[in-house]
């Protein structure tokens, strides 16, 4: 009976807490990893906060330095700054840019798996940004080019009317004429 009790209060306590209960069990380098990416993460959105709060002539300055950084020192953490912080509609670096950065970093072993998972949810988000802008590139030619063929047949259909109302004009004076006579 003991022993049953004791089971169910076990299960009672993982069930209440989740896979929280858990984490006791883990071996400590584990739990020091977790740790350590976790902080990774919260350096990471705290700087990137920081930079948001930035006024916009602050932020470009912030992106020519942190641009000169990853020239000289190729680390993974200022290129996500680059690619997300201060990267509000490509003004810092350009889309293609941007994915360059984003791939470089994906290959790098000591970023975190969270970061590593939305880095490449956002490669692939980037990926189809730039096929929507290549469709909307050919949409656009597209029209451009129905637009002045529409164009077109409208001056031909202008040139037709004139014709016609030409020879109205002559078949009205050949039906006087025929009339007078």
């Amino acid at each position: 009976m003991r022993s049953t009790l004791r089971l169910f209060v076990i299960l009672f306590f993982m069930t209440a807490t989740g896979c929280e209960a858990l984490t006791g069990l883990r071996p400590s380098s584990e739990k020091n990893q977790l740790s350590s990416e976790q902080d990774q993460i919260q350096r990471l959105i705290r700087q990137s906060k920081r930079y948001d709060e930035l006024s916009k002539k602050q932020r470009m300055a912030t992106c020519k330095r942190l641009k000169l950084d990853y020239e000289t020192e190729k680390k993974w953490q200022t290129a996500w700054l680059l690619a997300y912080t201060l990267n509000d509609n490509f003004n810092c670096i350009k889309q293609n840019k941007t994915m360059e950065l984003l791939k470089a970093i994906q290959s790098d072993l000591g970023m975190s798996t969270q970061l590593q998972w939305l880095n490449n949810n956002q490669i692939l988000l980037l990926e189809q940004v730039a096929k929507l802008k290549d469709k909307n590139k050919f949409l656009r030619n597209q029209l451009k080019n129905t637009t002045a063929k529409l164009n077109q047949a409208e001056e031909d259909l202008k040139k037709e009317h004139l014709k016609i109302e030409a020879l109205k004009a002559i078949e009205t004076n050949i039906n006087k004429k025929l009339d007078n006579e």
